[in-house]
């Protein structure tokens, strides 16, 4: 799929993250992100000469029980597991440019993270993750061959500036009950 992508004049651009369409996007996006913490290595969707939206390859996510069915020691090679922490296409009134558009635009951001990361971090990349929120399902995901893993616990972390608790890094961080993600991941193959 990623070559269809790219024949028919598709392509992803690196960007910085003060990217200011970027940051006009996230703020359009379900979970409202003020930035991408660790690693990352965003990218411009374009096609048919327009911006369709952006795709951030960053850091995975630390505890995640049912991404360990997709690589059992997943907790020794968290640096080789790119996580796809923000992902945001725009239609509009706007038809795709082509049939499938989106399982492309992920079939072509595995092909390009794959390689690039390596180049960036000096990690070889083992697999992909994602994180999806109700109500939206990860249709596009599967699409694309990936596979369900199953539900995080639905713990969030927020930092706050009341001192309830206090972490080892002096701030303050207050667990509560947050929403419960589909767990959504790939074996790279390069």
């Amino acid at each position: 799929m990623s070559e269809r992508f790219t024949q028919r004049g598709g392509r992803l651009e690196e960007i910085n993250h003060t990217d200011p369409l970027l940051r006009e996007f996230m703020s359009r996006h379900y979970s409202k992100p003020r930035g991408f913490v660790g690693r990352r290595i965003i990218y411009r969707v374009v096609a048919a000469g327009q911006v369709w939206g952006f795709t951030v390859a960053g850091s995975t996510t630390l505890h995640c029980r049912p991404a360990k069915k997709l690589l059992v020691f997943r907790d020794r090679l968290l640096k080789r597991i790119p996580n796809n922490t923000f992902f945001r296409l725009e239609r509009g009134e706007r038809k795709y440019p082509w049939r499938n558009f989106v399982p492309s635009v992920i079939d072509a951001w595995e092909r390009h993270v794959f390689a690039r990361w390596r180049e960036k971090y000096g990690d070889e990349v083992l697999a992909y993750e994602t994180l999806v929120a109700p109500p939206r399902t990860g249709e596009c995901y599967l699409r694309c061959g990936w596979r369900f893993l199953g539900w995080t616990q639905g713990w969030e972390a927020k930092r706050t500036r009341r001192t309830e608790t206090r972490d080892s890094y002096g701030g303050t961080r207050v667990w509560r009950r947050g929403p419960r993600k589909r767990v959504f991941g790939k074996l790279a193959s390069g």
